[in-house]
C-alpha cells in the first residue's frame, strides 16, 4: 500500500470518525511549509508539503505526517516535528496508517497513542484545561483509554493535594472509576 492509498484508505477514515471535517469548526487540510528553494533555471526543488493540518475554531492545532503502510510508524516524526515547529501547532503526529506516534511540542511528552482525540478534546489539551470530556462510538476504545489514564495517573502517584506543591508525591491516588453497567467495569 502506497502513500497515497494509506492515507485514504487509514488515515483520512480514522480522522473522519474522530470528527475531523465533520465536526462544525473543524477542518483537515494540507498546507505548503515551503514553495521549495531556487534551484536555478527557474525551477524549485521539491516542496514541503504537510500532509494533514487539523484547525479547530480558526486554529492550527496538530500536523500529522503520513507514511506508506510499509514503512515504520516514527518514520515521519522529524519532519512532522519541523512542520509543526514551523506551524506553531501544538501536536505532531506521526503514522503509517496503523500506528499512531505523537509528540506534545509543548511540553515534550511522546508516546504512542490509539487514536485522533476529537477537535474539542484537542482544543481542550492544546489550552491546558483540566477536564476534558471524552466522547467517542460504541466499540472505540472510551473504556481503554480511561483505563490507562489511570494507571498512568497511579503509577506516577499524581494526586492533586501534591499536584500544587514541590514535594515528592507520598501516596498513590484514589481512583473512582464509575460505568452504568457491570460489565463496563469489570472491562478495565
Amino acid at each position: 500500500m502506497n502513500e497515497a492509498e494509506t492515507r485514504a484508505e487509514l488515515i483520512a477514515p480514522a480522522l473522519a470518525a474522530a470528527g475531523w471535517g465533520k465536526v462544525d469548526g473543524s477542518r483537515v487540510r494540507c498546507e505548503v511549509i515551503a514553495p521549495g528553494r531556487l534551484i536555478g533555471g527557474g525551477k524549485r526543488s521539491k516542496p514541503e508539503i504537510a500532509d494533514y493540518v487539523l484547525l479547530y475554531r480558526g486554529q492550527k492545532l496538530a500536523v500529522i505526517e503520513a507514511k506508506r503502510l510499509g514503512l515504520g510508524d516514527t518514520e515521519g516524526l522529524a519532519q512532522a516535528k519541523r512542520y509543526a515547529t514551523r506551524l506553531q501547532t501544538r501536536f505532531a503526529y506521526s503514522t503509517n496508517g496503523r500506528g499512531i506516534y505523537r509528540v506534545d511540542m509543548q511540553t515534550g511528552q511522546e508516546g504512542y497513542v490509539s487514536g485522533y482525540p476529537a477537535p474539542a478534546a484537542l482544543e481542550a489539551i492544546a489550552e491546558n484545561k483540566g477536564r476534558i470530556m471524552l466522547t467517542l462510538a460504541t466499540g472505540t476504545g472510551k473504556t481503554f483509554i480511561a483505563f490507562q489514564l489511570a494507571w498512568k495517573l497511579f503509577h506516577s502517584r499524581w494526586n492533586l493535594k501534591d499536584w500544587n506543591s514541590d514535594e515528592e508525591p507520598r501516596r498513590r491516588p484514589r481512583i473512582l472509576f464509575l460505568a452504568d453497567r457491570n460489565i463496563l467495569a469489570d472491562q478495565a
